[in-house]
């Protein structure tokens, strides 16, 4: 496995932030983006052997983001599934089986930077 991220997020503005966050912080690795969960699991699939981290909104058009986090995880139980929201009644206790970590904006976005960078 490698150290990719693949970045779900259906709101540009924050998904731009977070990549130049992570870029600013000194991350080496391919950033994938997507704005939805088709498009995620596309990249994904292409990638699979790269990704390291699934960092996942919540709330996704199509589908939301514990489906995505569920079938990322099946695929790929060793990928670390980090979900960033703005919502802080979703707990990892409650999804426990799909992600790993929940993180929330935009505090979140420091914490998210310190993990991956380890």
């Amino acid at each position: 496995m490698g150290k990719s991220i693949l970045f779900v997020e259906d709101e540009a503005d924050i998904r731009e932030l977070v990549v130049e966050r992570l870029e600013d912080a000194g991350f080496l690795h391919k950033i994938y983006e997507a704005a939805d969960p088709v498009a995620a699991l596309e990249l994904f699939h292409e990638h699979k052997e790269e990704i390291a981290y699934l960092v996942c909104d919540y709330y996704l058009p199509i589908q939301n983001g514990n489906d995505l986090c569920k079938m990322i995880k099946e695929s790929s139980p060793d990928c670390k599934v980090i979900c960033l929201t703005g919502d802080t009644m979703v707990t990892a206790e409650d999804h426990k089986s799909a992600i790993d970590i929940v993180l929330y904006k935009p505090e979140g976005i420091d914490e998210l930077l310190k993990l991956v960078m380890k």
